[in-house]
């Protein structure tokens, strides 16, 4: 979507100025949402008028494939969620919910394996980041869970009308918890432009493009020098647009939670539990 594409748009600009032909880049690449419509042109730098109803990661697939044709490339239609929590963390059973398999399309684009259920443990695991861009709080909470567990760093940013905000969580280090509270565990409302969420807000290109694009060049970050790299980076930025003003946090930063958490186990231990509502400890 709108940070998504921005990130790839970043990431694709960094490799060009390095020559690369893709050749040891891997990205999966995973959005439910089933086509492009016109109101997501002003804002999802990745698409035109022709892509207009077509599948947004088939299309952002291709994009990459182009410009990089020695890229390995997964596309998924589809988002994660806690059926892929409970791989995470061995608790699945043959009653616990399944993603639904995407349907092979007729350009042949997916592969018969590419099942985002059972792919999502080795896909997890054998990353090096996660980009998030999702329009709820609970799924970013529910991807920081994924990623902690994973241990890998997950590149995190929201863009609402002048104001935009960036993360680093690594692994070990922080979580959504504890920056910005228990709460966002159990927050479902989805926030997004235009006419696409439960909140809709007004799309300032702007914003969009100044946060997508910090994911993206912290992509790159990782992908030159690793992911501790990312030790390097503010934990957080914020911008407010009708200022014009930054602010940063960086890594010595005590999150304003991380005390009041710190009894119930490491980062992956409270996010899971917060999530999956163990002990009774958080309420959907």
């Amino acid at each position: 979507g709108g940070l998504g594409s921005w990130a790839l748009h970043a990431l694709m600009g960094g490799l060009r100025e390095t020559g690369s032909t893709g050749e040891g880049l891997c990205l999966n690449l995973v959005d439910p949402d089933l086509s492009i419509e016109e109101h997501n042109l002003n804002r999802q730098v990745l698409y035109s008028h022709e892509d207009i109803r077509k599948k947004k990661v088939l299309v952002a697939k291709k994009r990459v494939a182009e410009a990089f044709p020695d890229a390995t490339l997964s596309a998924f239609v589809g988002g994660i969620g806690l059926p892929h929590l409970y791989s995470m963390i061995h608790v699945a059973d043959d009653s616990s919910p399944h993603f639904q398999n995407e349907d092979e399309d007729e350009d042949g684009i997916f592969s018969s394996s590419a099942n985002l259920y059972s792919a999502s443990n080795s896909i997890f695991h054998d990353s090096s980041a996660v980009v998030c861009g999702v329009d709820n709080l609970r799924s970013r909470t529910l991807l920081n869970a994924i990623t902690s567990i994973s241990g890998i760093p997950m590149l995190n940013a929201g863009a609402q009308g002048f104001s935009g905000q960036f993360d680093v969580f690594m692994p070990d280090e922080s979580c959504m918890l504890c920056r910005y509270g228990v709460g966002v565990a159990r927050e479902e409302t989805r926030m997004s432009c235009q006419e696409d969420g439960d909140v809709p807000f007004s799309s300032i290109v702007t914003s969009t493009a100044i946060f997508g694009a910090l994911e993206g060049l912290a992509l790159l970050s990782v992908l030159a020098e690793g992911p501790n790299s990312l030790s390097n980076w503010p934990s957080h930025i914020g911008w407010n647009g009708r200022t014009n003003a930054f602010h940063t946090t960086n890594g010595s930063y005590t999150d304003p939670f991380s005390d009041a958490l710190s009894s119930e186990g490491p980062h992956s231990d409270h996010l899971s539990n917060r999530i999956l509502d163990i002990n009774g400890q958080s309420h959907r």
